[in-house]
């Protein structure tokens, strides 16, 4: 039946845009996390699967905001990572 084939097209599509949403998010806080030092937080994001290479608005990554705010375990942790 096409209608639902189409049902399930939209929840697989729901389904994918949430992951994108939710990664987006992650990588977000990570960034967040990296300029205000906080290395604890920055490791547990890294954990749960942050994108340590993502770029953010201005183009920027988590371990440019952390070199430049001088959060220097923040930095070896991101390298550590593998940055």
């Amino acid at each position: 039946n096409f209608f639902l084939l189409f049902i399930r097209i939209v929840r697989k599509l729901s389904r994918e845009e949430t992951l994108l949403i939710l990664s987006d998010n992650i990588d977000r806080k990570l960034h967040n996390a990296a300029e205000a030092g906080d290395e604890a937080l920055v490791s547990q994001l890294i954990g749960q699967g942050a994108t340590v290479d993502w770029r953010g608005q201005a183009n920027s990554t988590a371990l440019q905001r952390a070199a430049q705010g001088g959060h220097t375990p923040v930095v070896t942790r991101l390298l550590d990572a593998g940055w």
